[in-house]
């Protein structure tokens, strides 16, 4: 009968143990921070990253290069350090875009810019047409990009123009400054 009231304090002891452990990890990882850690935790990272993309036909749709790559499946992003990314329009180049830091949601096939982003229109240098930004959004699918960010938009030999938010339609090369736009023509 000892034995038997031995065992039976041992495991009801062993039952409040484990329920203390469950409770207490339950009110220490809230959800939220679960899936903080969660976010936080990569499934790779690659160093030197350059990526054609082609449409079905064969025709290049685009270019992206970055300094690295970090891909966090949790939500499936990719963290992009110095990414450029060149846009394609009729097999040419027809925008170039790059920044200090970017996110790709691939399941928007978004790409989030940030930190001194610039576009050029054309594959040179010497572009005729240089936007200046700190954050803009670029959907790879629909060649569109916006952002609410100030802009400075300079156009070779003819003058500059500043403003807030925009809309570019990188295929047809339709822009569209939201607010306080500002121009200043340069005479020749």
């Amino acid at each position: 009968m000892l034995a038997r009231r031995h065992y039976l304090v041992m495991g009801f002891g062993l039952a409040a143990v484990i329920a203390i452990v469950w409770f207490s990890q339950e009110v220490m990882e809230s959800p939220s921070e679960r899936e903080l850690v969660m976010e936080s935790q990569s499934d790779f990272h690659m160093r030197g990253l350059n990526l054609h993309v082609s449409g079905e036909g064969g025709d290049a749709k685009y270019h992206v290069f970055a300094s690295s790559l970090t891909h966090f499946p949790h939500n499936d992003t990719m963290s992009l350090q110095e990414p450029k990314i060149v846009i394609y329009h009729q097999g040419q180049p027809g925008w170039v875009v790059a920044a200090e830091e970017g996110l790709l949601k691939k399941r928007e096939q978004q790409l989030e810019l940030r930190d001194n982003v610039s576009l050029r229109e054309g594959g040179g240098d010497a572009a005729p047409l240089q936007l200046e930004l700190e954050h803009i959004i670029v959907d790879l699918v629909k060649k569109q990009a916006s952002s609410e960010a100030d802009i400075s938009l300079k156009q070779h030999d003819v003058g500059e123009l500043w403003g807030r938010g925009l809309l570019l339609d990188l295929q047809n090369n339709r822009l569209q400054l939201q607010s306080k736009v500002r121009v200043r023509y340069e005479n020749f």
